[in-house]
């Protein structure tokens, strides 16, 4: 695994830590069900919907590798850039 790669990979989790102590008081308040955060496949191996409250994206390709993967992934998750979020986050 390349070292930027790796860097990102921890950026990643960093950053689904602050989502999740940042949606955790909001969840409590309105009773919210399920997980704050939810994962699931999209259209291959390196391609996922991330769902973050109510709000849903996508990350990856299907037609890309790991490193594509967490490059979409880090530019979502940790510079805001990327595929809208549906419903827009407020």
């Amino acid at each position: 695994m390349k070292r930027d790669t790796q860097r990102k990979a921890v950026e990643i989790l960093q950053a689904m830590d602050q989502i999740l102590q940042g949606h955790a008081e909001e969840q409590e308040r309105d009773n919210l069900p399920g997980p704050v955060i939810g994962l699931s496949p999209d259209w291959g191996p390196f391609s996922w919907t991330i769902e973050v409250g109510k709000s849903h994206t996508h990350v990856g390709s299907m037609n890309g590798n790991f490193e594509d993967f967490v490059d979409s992934l880090h530019d979502t998750l940790c510079r805001g850039r990327g595929m809208s979020w549906y419903p827009p986050k407020p």
